[in-house]
């Protein structure tokens, strides 16, 4: 679901951008239009790609090119948590998601020299194991991920990947690719746990990834396969100036106006409530499936909500944004005044 433990990293640029434009004019109706992708860099879309794929929505390459796969991607995530078509404030909450995967686990891209290649790897919380013969060997701590690189010669090479395509145990083929230079096995095993190769021919000698990982972790598996790229990959970010940054600065200052009920005709005032103590505040209705968006000091302390009489549950929370989601059978359309 929709988190927001997030931004470490952009956090005071952020606030600094969002309380620089107070009581300017915002276009807050942006925000619900349809998501295109259309002014977004090279590094927006590729950052955008990389939190679809831990959320389990995008099995492509990381490579910045917004065709069919990322569209597809971009709506199976929002018909899942918004139950909605995209929409150009659903990339805020994808942006919230990816910076809090890095705040916790240090997300981002490593290059092997040895190998001439780039694979994501998570460098806060990465472990690395006793090499083995051909390999440097490294795991996740937060999850069964594991990772291992190696230059090995041709026969070295074609033994591994064969060994990838030997252990896999459904009744279906494995997935393989073997090109003049390039050679790509996965497997799935008994347990349902994932294996995969990769190896590119660079330099006289076959540079070579092996990614597994235990099937409750594939979306973390399949962000670390398709992240592996030949040469040095540019590190995930955000532009200051760009529109993925504004539309998180236009979601995170909507929210804070006060222009909530200005936005939301004809839906009433949404209302936060506790057993012991009460309180109140205005949100708006995020999607048709009974999202509300509003501010986190208004549920704060509370044991029981409701929005407009009717129960809702707390999702999410940000006390460093002031926001806070709520789910609740409150299933009214958004109309924009």
């Amino acid at each position: 679901m929709f988190r927001m433990h997030w931004l470490g990293t952009i956090l005071f640029s952020l606030i600094f951008m969002v309380s620089a434009t107070v009581g300017k004019s915002q276009n807050y109706e942006a925000l619900f239009q349809n998501f295109s992708s259309a002014g977004l860099t090279f590094g927006e879309r590729r950052y955008l790609q990389a939190a679809l794929a831990f959320e389990g929505h995008y099995v492509g390459l990381l490579d910045g090119d917004w065709g069919r796969l990322s569209r597809e991607a971009m709506q199976r995530y929002s018909y899942k948590e918004f139950s909605t078509s995209s929409e150009e404030w659903h990339t805020a909450a994808l942006a919230f998601s990816f910076h809090e995967r890095n705040e916790r686990d240090g997300w981002d891209m490593q290059y092997f020299s040895a190998l001439d290649m780039s694979v994501m790897l998570p460098e806060k919380t990465l472990l690395q194991d006793p090499p083995s013969e051909n390999f440097l060997n490294f795991r996740h701590a937060a999850s069964s991920l594991s990772i291992s690189v190696g230059r090995l010669s041709q026969q070295t090479a074609a033994n591994t990947h064969n060994y990838t395509l030997d252990v896999h145990a459904k009744s279906f083929e494995p997935y393989s690719v073997r090109k003049r230079n390039f050679v790509v096995s996965s497997a799935t095993l008994e347990d349902n746990s994932k294996l995969y190769t990769r190896s590119n021919f660079i330099n006289g000698a076959w540079s070579t990834v092996m990614v597994s990982a235990k099937a409750w972790d594939i979306n973390t598996f399949s962000a670390v396969t398709s992240s592996i790229a030949m040469g040095r990959s540019p590190a995930f970010g955000l532009e200051a100036d760009g529109k993925l940054m504004e539309v998180v600065r236009r979601t995170v200052a909507f929210v804070n106006s006060g222009d909530a009920d200005e936005q939301t005709s004809p839906s009433p005032e949404p209302k936060a409530k506790a057993k012991s103590t009460s309180s109140s505040g205005s949100g708006f209705v995020v999607s048709g499936d009974g999202y509300v968006l509003t501010n986190a000091h208004v549920v704060e302390g509370c044991t029981e909500l409701s929005v407009d009489g009717v129960g809702a549950t707390l999702v999410d929370a940000s006390e460093a944004f002031d926001l806070a989601l709520l789910k609740t059978s409150y299933a009214r359309k958004l109309v924009m005044a």
